[in-house]
């Protein structure tokens, strides 16, 4: 009889994207998200009302100025709305006070304010309200939400989700922000062999909080874990700085 039998630990729910991932596969944990995709999530959250705001400047018109940035008097024609743009910062609101929601319900909290309110005076509430009870998020049990339907079509549909469901939803939302506002860099190649498979392609994403500090070599699959891949980059950077010297 192994230990197995006894292990509550489960597999982290960020799975392939998991933060702690192994050659294995994602970090086994006694909650739904392992500690370094919790700091993720929490991260992601702090993150959503200034990207939130970003979304609304881009959203603006320009006003035309004259060459010593006075306003020229002259009529502005209006810029084409980015639906995409006012789209993504509704679900934005829309999602993460539906959570609050929830998370008020199971921490016996007062029930959410009247909606009418500025929308960033909102948001920043659900956020403080998420980020202060972000446990109590990630172990909800499944419940009816209100999404958009998933094959684009006008309309809604009510998706039982839990606490999993929350924290993979707030990862993606900074990451669609990121990518809308033209903030997402391309995956970032490290110039040198893999030590498993011998290919030079061990490759760092542009994830949620920025650049991962862990890499994935995308030839063999091993998974640079950060301690790891900040090893490997050092011992690259040492390399080209004594073939510099020579």
């Amino acid at each position: 009889m192994t230990n197995e039998l006894y292990d509550d630990t489960r597999p982290c729910a960020a799975a392939s994207r998991c933060a702690a991932r192994t050659d294995k596969g994602p970090a086994r944990t006694p909650r739904v998200f392992c500690d370094a995709d919790r700091t993720r999530i929490h991260d992601a959250l702090k993150a959503l009302p200034g990207l939130h705001y970003d979304l609304h400047r881009a959203l603006g018109e320009r006003a035309t100025t004259t060459s010593n940035g006075r306003p020229s008097g002259k009529p502005t024609p209006s810029l084409p709305i980015r639906i995409d743009l006012a789209d993504l910062a509704h679900q934005i609101r829309e999602t993460l006070l539906g959570w609050e929601e929830r998370v008020r319900d199971v921490a016996g909290l007062p029930e959410t304010p009247a909606r009418g309110v500025r929308p960033g005076v909102a948001l920043d509430r659900a956020v403080r309200i998420l980020t202060r009870h972000l446990d109590a998020l990630l172990a909800l049990a499944p419940a009816a939400m209100t999404r958009p339907r998933a094959d684009g079509a006008d309309g809604w549909e009510y998706p039982d989700l839990d606490g999993a469901d929350a924290g993979l939803e707030v990862l993606v939302l900074v990451h669609r922000c990121r990518s809308a506002l033209g903030l997402t860099r391309a995956p970032q190649l490290l110039s040198a062999p893999c030590e498993h498979c011998g290919l030079a392609l061990i490759e760092r994403l542009d994830g949620a909080a920025g650049m991962d500090d862990a890499a994935t070599c995308t030839g063999c699959g091993h998974h640079y874990r950060p301690a790891e891949y900040a090893a490997l980059a050092a011992r690259v950077l040492h390399a080209c700085t004594q073939g510099a010297d020579r």
